[in-house]
């Protein structure tokens, strides 16, 4: 895990204000920026970065490790401000060297102030079941109010004004609290109780933030907000419920606020626009707002959530808690009502693995199925059935008593050990192939490449030990520098004749397993959430495709079933899977009964992913070959990740770098 540090090039020409901002930053062809690796886990000194870093105006960068928190100076010192707590996500810096965090002590949360001069030392600000505080505006409540909860989201401008988010003993809802050295600190209530709010402090004790709760305004709006009052003050509305069809509380501002930037999606004629980044920009007649870069057809969880259905009982929710890693997705665990107290109690017992074993270099895990892993840890019946096989088979694509523990291990650690964002979910809003491809086509050609499409390699032609020409599909004959094969395992012998011809051996120890997607069409709703996973089912999963695309407008209902690892499934025949899948929806969904199928779709990938046996890293080649000028890319080449995008996008990488290499 690197982080990088992204500076702009000079824009052409002296172009100042708004439109300069919009076609500057926006990109295209006037944007371009060059990236440095200010601090990396490759040095060994930081195990982990988490995604809430900072910069200051003089090149300070702030961050933290969970266990950790660090400043990296301009000259690139790194220096461990403190240690041995578990610090929050968010980090904030002045211009003063003065960085926030919120620390875990002992179960207590508190939010620190340290100073960059002074490594080691620290101020407590603020501490759950210490602090107290007044609402305002007066009149709301009659005295102070003890702070009973602190998220993880502080923030303080340049002349050192701070903000946090606190809950309240006796009231629901969230407060976006001052710190005032003078008197007591003030807290307006800004947000429900599950509002995030992220403040954004700006200088002379203002703060930008997005909230529901602003008067006269009919929906949630991004707004400056001073003195602590709900109103927000003139000139201080920056995106208004009218205007957005969605905000999300990822929030920049400039000290003084004249320009503010988050991301929202637009309301158009048709519906809502996509997700887009915007900036609010303060004029002499208020404030204009520009679109600077759509952020291209995904949808993501702010934080994990996942519907688990039951036929015999009500839904359960796995909610991530508001807490530094791992708690975050424990606590989620050890709230699941849908298992026994003592299954719960249960699930801390692979706490040990997780910690302590890699699973890169595990002799035991790399030895073992997941199902004789999680036996070996005292998982029930339950606990496997209703909870690690849904994870394990979603993931890995392939039965318990089928896959590798190692591979398992690395999955969870990813999601309890890292970020936040490692544990949620993204859904795209298009095919794949939109979203994915598109995107890199158009890179490709803008810098100069070329991509053909419909068109097949059909001999590789090899000399001296390396590719010589590549005979293409109509006859074109293309003599490369670089081959990288990003062709699947079962098409190399066709590519190239046999796997051996280019070093690979035991490709034959390779085997694929299966996916069936059931999309299926009523003429009645009686899905609500976007994604469930259903319990003791030969279904999986269910995708509520007219949630996730709420643009496309019908008075159908349109689901995707999603089963994993469907060796049996893949065999049988199409009205055989959908009376399958009917039913079951039937079982789990009380209304389906009532609905109707209108159109069915069944989709079968037989060979969708390489299935991660227990041994089948021994056969994962490595992204170089025996011919030097050919290199591999594919989720099923050595990228240590099971068969996913993720790994696919790291194969790419590793090919490129090995590439590099190479290169004079």
């Amino acid at each position: 895990m690197r982080l990088l540090s992204a500076r702009p090039q000079q824009p052409p020409g002296n172009a100042a204000g708004p439109d300069a901002l919009d076609a500057f930053v926006a990109g295209g062809t006037n944007s371009s920026y060059t990236f440095t690796v200010v601090s990396s886990t490759q040095a060994g000194a930081i195990d982990q970065i988490l995604p809430g870093p900072t910069l200051n105006d003089n090149g300070v960068v702030a961050f933290s490790s969970g266990n950790g928190l660090f400043a990296l100076s301009q000259t690139g010192t790194l220096v461990a401000l403190g240690s041995g707590v578990a610090f929050g996500e968010t980090v904030w810096i002045d211009n003063a060297g003065q960085v926030i965090v919120v620390a875990e002590v002992s179960g207590i949360r508190e939010l620190r102030r340290y100073r960059g001069s002074q490594p080691g030392t620290f101020d407590v600000l603020a501490k759950v079941g210490v602090d107290e505080f007044t609402p305002s505006p007066s009149g709301i409540f009659t005295s102070d109010i003890d702070l009973t909860g602190l998220l993880d989201f502080p923030s303080v401008s340049d002349d050192g004004s701070v903000f946090y988010v606190g809950t309240g003993a006796g009231v629901t809802g969230r407060f976006v609290i001052e710190l005032n050295a003078l008197q007591d600190d003030d807290g307006a209530l800004l947000g429900d109780a599950d509002d995030v709010l992220r403040p954004v402090a700006l200088n002379g004790g203002r703060v930008v933030l997005l909230s529901g709760q602003f008067a006269g305004l009919s929906g949630p709006a991004i707004a400056i907000v001073e003195g602590g009052t709900v109103q927000p003050i003139s000139n201080g509305v920056v995106a208004s419920p009218g205007q957005f069809a969605g905000l999300l509380p990822m929030i920049g501002a400039t000290a003084d606020g004249s320009m503010v930037t988050f991301f929202g999606k637009e309301k158009t004629p048709s519906g809502t626009g996509a997700l887009t980044l915007f900036a609010s920009v303060a004029t002499a007649t208020g404030r204009k707002v520009h679109a600077l870069s759509p952020v291209a057809g995904f949808l993501g969880q702010r934080d994990l959530e996942i519907v688990f259905r039951h036929p015999d009982r009500l839904p359960t929710t796995l909610r991530t808690m508001p807490f530094p890693a791992p708690l975050h997705v424990l606590g989620g665990l050890l709230r699941l009502g849908h298992l026994s107290l003592s299954d719960r109690l249960a699930l801390l017992r692979i706490g040990p693995d997780l910690l302590f074993r890699d699973p890169d270099s595990d002799p035991y895990l790399r030895s073992v199925t997941v199902r004789q892993w999680l036996d070996a840890r005292g998982q029930s019946d339950a606990n496997r059935t209703k909870l690690w096989d849904i994870i394990a088979i979603g993931a890995l694509n392939d039965a318990t008593d089928r896959i590798t523990a190692a591979l398992f291990l690395k999955v969870l650690r990813s999601a309890f050990l890292g970020s936040r964002m490692n544990s949620s979910l993204v859904l795209p809003l298009r095919g794949l192939s939109s979203v994915l491809v598109d995107g890199a086509a158009e890179f490709l050609q803008r810098h100069g490449g070329t991509v053909l499409l419909n068109t097949a390699a059909e001999q590789v032609r090899m000399e001296n030990g390396a590719v010589k020409s590549v005979r293409l599909t109509g006859g074109l004959d293309v003599q490369p520098r670089t081959v990288i094969s990003a062709v699947p395992y079962f098409d190399i012998p066709k590519v190239f004749g046999s796997g051996e011809a280019v070093g690979l051996t035991h490709l034959e120890r390779l085997v694929s397993s299966p996916i069936v997607t059931i999309h299926l069409w009523f003429d009645a709703h009686f899905v609500q959430e976007r994604i469930a996973a259903l319990t003791g089912s030969p279904i999986h999963w269910v995708f509520n495709k007219s949630r996730i695309y709420p643009e496309r407008k019908s008075t159908l209902m349109y689901l995707a079933l999603v089963v994993s690892g469907a060796h049996a499934m893949a065999e049988m025949e199409k009205e055989e899977i959908v009376q399958l899948a009917t039913g079951e929806l039937k079982r789990f969904y009380p209304a389906a009964p009532l609905a109707r199928v209108i159109h069915s779709l069944v989709i079968k990938e037989k060979r969708a992913t390489f299935s991660p046996m227990v041994g089948s890293e021994k056969v994962r080649p490595p992204h170089t070959t025996a011919v030097r000028n050919l290199f591999l890319a594919g989720d099923w080449t050595d990228t240590k990740l099971p068969a996913t995008i993720e790994g696919a996008v790291q194969s790419g990488y590793a090919a490129a770098e090995a590439v590099k290499a190479q290169l004079p």
